[in-house]
């Protein structure tokens, strides 16, 4: 059976933290290192490049955290 063919709305929620379970233990064993998908790579990226231009921020955080501190009661 693949992880596919399941069909998650059958199960009671105990069978799903169940089977959550199994999937965390299985996951946990594992020597391979999680590999993160690619479109979150090149999100990370391109946060990273607007983050080294500062070309997106409109002010900087000293600023901001003075903002919020005065809208706090």
């Amino acid at each position: 059976m693949s992880a596919e063919t399941i069909d998650l709305s059958a199960l009671s929620t105990p069978q799903k933290v169940a089977l959550m379970e199994r999937l965390w233990v299985a996951l946990s064993q594992s020597t391979e290192p999680p590999q993160p998908p690619s479109w979150h790579i090149h999100e990370l990226a391109q946060r990273e490049g607007e983050w080294n231009d500062r070309t997106n921020v409109a002010e900087d955080w000293a600023a901001v955290r003075e903002a919020l501190r005065q809208d706090l009661p």
